[in-house]
């Protein structure tokens, strides 16, 4: 499992994604003036996963290519 710490706008939370997600891609857009972030985890076998509405991802938890 991928665990990253993120902050929502009620606060900071961690999200998980299932070992079988590929990929996770960080796709941006404004809401309310303010910029939103959503995660989408990519799988061969199934839906992606989506989490949106993230304001921020924790430094230890940045995404490294």
């Amino acid at each position: 499992m991928t665990e990253l710490r993120v902050r929502k706008p009620d606060g900071w939370t961690t999200v998980s994604f299932p070992d079988e997600i590929g990929t996770i891609s960080v796709v941006g857009g404004k809401v309310d003036g303010q910029l939103c972030l959503t995660l989408t985890g990519e799988r061969e076998d199934g839906p992606r996963l989506v989490e949106p509405g993230i304001l921020d991802v924790a430094p230890r938890d940045r995404f490294r290519r």
